[in-house]
């Protein structure tokens, strides 16, 4: 099952926006409190689109292969793949 499909990324300096669509907000959610829980990161969400389901992630504080650790630990921890 595909939770995520990416629209749109960018990553600068500890900063990472993402745009997707996802159909399963429980997933997104747990993913960003995970996010909120590390020493100096912030993460946030906001549903842009409601009709397609498209969210804007906002992370600071954590690079992408931080971002990558962190999303391989959950697949881990619920058997799933992103």
């Amino acid at each position: 099952m595909e939770y995520f499909k990416l629209i749109s990324k960018e990553i600068g300096d500890k900063k990472i926006d993402l745009v997707l669509e996802s159909y399963d907000t429980a997933i997104l959610e747990l993913i960003i409190d995970r996010l909120n829980r590390r020493d100096n990161v912030g993460a946030t969400y906001t549903e842009i689109h409601p009709l397609i389901h498209q969210y804007q992630i906002s992370i600071t504080g954590l690079d992408e292969d931080g971002f990558k650790n962190i999303l391989e630990e959950i697949e881990r921890e619920l058997e799933v793949k992103f």
